[in-house]
């Protein structure tokens, strides 16, 4: 680490934009008014809502959880935090940091051990969790599934198809 470059960077020197206002309406506008998620069969469809709750976290108790992993680096809470349901989504929300210049952090479960799911530049955290899509093809036995897909959630689905997950 170059002892010339502050860690995290002094919010002075920053080259990146500001989460303002404006931009926190922008990414609400963003992530609309809801949307669903659901798991597929190639046989059934079972589709669920994911509920009516905020996805745009803006106090700093709801963004707390955020701010570090399960690693032991320095927690970092981040400006805004993001939970999309839907791909289409997250392609918003990260064309709107590009343009506004705010640095985006990408979250799974947060269970990483280096402090990849922490803002160390702040910016917004995109918790992925409502990525809940998955499609499993018995035929072929192969799976295609959202960012937020838990191994048990797809090793489930797996045994409702006969296929046990590997040992």
């Amino acid at each position: 680490l170059d002892k010339n470059i502050p860690y995290p960077p002094d919010a002075a020197d920053s080259v990146y934009g500001t989460v303002d206002q404006n931009f926190i309406e922008a990414v609400r506008a963003a992530l609309g008014s809801g949307s669903e998620s659901g798991c597929e069969t190639t046989t059934q469809t079972t589709t669920h809502t994911l509920g009516d709750t905020d996805r745009v976290l803006t106090s700093r108790l709801a963004r707390l959880p955020y701010a570090a992993d399960a690693g032991h680096q320095p927690p970092r809470v981040p400006d805004l935090v993001v939970l999309p349901d839907s791909t289409a989504q997250v392609a918003s929300v990260v064309k709107l940091c590009f343009k506004h210049k705010i640095p985006i952090t990408t979250r799974g479960a947060g269970t990483g051990l280096e402090g990849g799911a922490v803002a160390y530049s702040g910016g917004v955290v995109c918790d992925t969790k409502n990525l809940t899509q998955m499609t499993y093809n018995s035929g072929e036995k192969t799976a295609t599934v959202g960012a937020g897909v838990l191994k048990n959630q797809l090793d489930k689905v797996r045994i409702t198809n006969h296929h046990a997950p590997p040992a």
